[in-house]
């Protein structure tokens, strides 16, 4: 039995204000060529391949907005997508954060309101 981990000797899984690992959130802003390129449509598409759940949008910056949550690889697999996009688009930048609240989505969708 290891000392040192308290964790290791109790039946109930330490407290955390973090997800569990297996699940994670990433919200990404992709600039460049991206919208009127089917970038959303390709995006939803991705997640539903990669089984994350989340949204994306239009931004009235002529950016392109996403959330994706899932375990991480599935969320990582959606991410790198975004850095190449559909045929068609040009993706000059994208910003990624983690902002660790799971929101539990159901599914994927396109949001059709610009922010």
């Amino acid at each position: 039995m290891d000392k040192t981990s308290p964790s290791k000797t109790s039946h109930q899984p330490p407290e955390t204000d973090h997800p569990p690992p297996e699940t994670v959130i990433a919200r990404v802003i992709i600039r460049g060529v991206v919208q009127g390129v089917y970038f959303r449509v390709n995006t939803r598409d991705t997640a539903k391949r990669h089984s994350v759940c989340g949204w994306v949008r239009n931004n009235k910056d002529g950016s392109v907005e996403a959330v994706f949550e899932g375990r991480r690889e599935d969320v990582e697999g959606a991410l790198a997508w975004c850095r190449e996009g559909p045929p068609g688009a040009r993706v000059d930048d994208v910003q990624i954060s983690w902002p660790g609240r799971i929101e539990n989505f159901k599914g994927f969708h396109i949001d059709y309101e610009s922010s």
